[in-house]
């Protein structure tokens, strides 16, 4: 089994995503947090975080705040 490049992987990413890896990671995490908060509405932000990978909420919060501009619990909030 051949082993792939890390620095192709990592231009690859970028090519196609516009972002590093961890930045890919975390979107994609965030986007199944949208999902499961609207599946889910009475399960606490803390639950939620850890459904989607994020082993600290204060970091799932400070990421759903520069993507949304909001917190989750505002979020959850809104109709």
């Amino acid at each position: 089994i051949g082993l792939i490049n890390k620095n192709k992987v990592a231009k690859l990413v970028r090519k196609y995503t516009g972002t590093n890896l961890n930045g890919y990671i975390n979107s994609l995490r965030l986007e199944y947090a949208f999902r499961w908060m609207k599946e889910h509405p009475d399960a606490p932000i803390k639950a939620v975080a850890l459904s989607c990978g994020y082993s600290n909420v204060r970091t799932f919060y400070r990421q759903f705040m520069n993507r949304c501009g909001q917190t989750p619990t505002q979020s959850k909030e809104k109709p």
